[in-house]
């Protein structure tokens, strides 16, 4: 993940042209990413939620919805209640 955010901060000043991305590293990654960052930082996110796979499967259900979304697909109805049911059980959790 490192790698990958350096890659593209340099390809960012390569191209100052076009305004880029919020300066904060996590901005950098790929939405699929944030699971393996939660997996590799557990010790941080275990005080929010208790069950570490139950986080991952959300995030990896949320990835294919956003997928959809990304590739200028339309979202269907069924698909964005459960992005906000999830949307809701994570606020829920960290309260």
């Amino acid at each position: 993940m490192k790698k990958k955010v350096e890659d593209r901060e340099k390809n960012e000043e390569k191209n100052q042209w076009h305004i880029g991305r919020n300066k904060q590293p996590i901005f950098y990654l790929d939405f699929g990413d944030l699971g393996l960052l939660i997996t590799n930082h557990w010790n941080v996110f275990n005080d929010f939620f208790d069950n570490q796979a139950w986080v991952i499967s959300r995030i990896q259900d949320a990835e294919r919805t956003r997928n959809v979304i990304a590739h200028t697909n339309l979202l269907s109805s069924e698909e964005g209640e459960r992005l906000e049911m999830y949307l809701r059980d994570f606020l829920r959790q960290i309260g």
